[in-house]
């Protein structure tokens, strides 16, 4: 999904028109809606078995939308030379693709979040090629 959504974005690029008012600046996120209620569990580490993968004790609250957050890089990242000191995290973390899952009924609510007005976009994007 994450390879899909940056190949929407790859492909988008060939279809702008100057005589659009369209900015120039767009972000993409892979998002998956679903009918499905969506439930968040919050529990302590002690009150998990993991043999035999049970709670003894957590709270589960309905959630609107959550973000799943995953290393999925399919290729290699480019390692510092060696002998150089890097922090494993920074690869770790440049791995890391989000996916969000939303429930329908939320949505609207949920898109609100990244409302993004043409200035806004507009400063961003002179400031980025200065």
């Amino acid at each position: 999904m994450v390879e899909a959504t940056e190949g929407l974005a790859a492909e988008d690029v060939q279809y702008t028109f100057p005589s659009t008012q369209r900015s120039p600046l767009r972000a993409y996120f892979p998002v998956i809606v679903t009918n499905a209620d969506l439930k968040v569990c919050s529990y302590e580490k002690s009150e998990l078995d993991l043999p035999t993968g049970t709670l003894r004790s957590a709270e589960i609250e309905s959630a609107p939308f959550v973000r799943f957050r995953k290393q999925v890089g399919a290729t290699p990242s480019a390692l510092p030379a060696r002998g150089t000191v890097f922090d494993p995290s920074l690869v770790a973390r440049a791995k890391e693709s989000t996916l969000f899952i939303v429930n329908v009924n939320h949505l609207q609510h949920f898109l609100g979040y990244f409302a993004v007005f043409d200035q806004q976009l507009r400063q961003i994007y002179d400031s980025a090629i200065r």
